[in-house]
C-alpha cells in the first residue's frame, strides 16, 4: 500500500490517538525514505517502531536522522 492509499487522518492527537501505531508505523511500512531532525531523541523509539522500520528497509528504503546531543554512551 502506498502512502497515498493509507487511511490517514488530517490531525493526530496524543490524547485520542496512538501516534506510533496509528501514524508512524503504517507510514514507515509504506515508505522508502524517512528523514527526521529532532532536538531530543531516545533510541528506544527505534525499538518501538521496529516493525515499521523493518518494512522500510525491505522496501529498499533508508532512514536519515539528525539528532540533538546529548545521547547516552550506549545509544551511540
Amino acid at each position: 500500500m502506498t502512502l497515498r492509499e493509507l487511511p490517514l487522518k488530517s490531525v493526530y492527537r496524543s490524547g485520542e490517538d496512538n501516534i506510533l501505531t496509528d501514524f508512524y508505523i503504517p507510514c514507515l511500512k509504506s515508505s522508502v525514505l524517512y528523514e527526521r531532525a529532532v532536538g531530543f531523541f531516545s533510541s528506544s523509539i527505534l525499538i518501538y517502531a521496529m516493525c515499521g522500520i523493518s518494512e522500510l528497509l525491505r522496501n529498499g528504503g533508508e532512514m536519515r536522522l539528525i539528532i540533538g546531543y546529548p545521547l547516552e554512551d550506549d545509544e551511540f
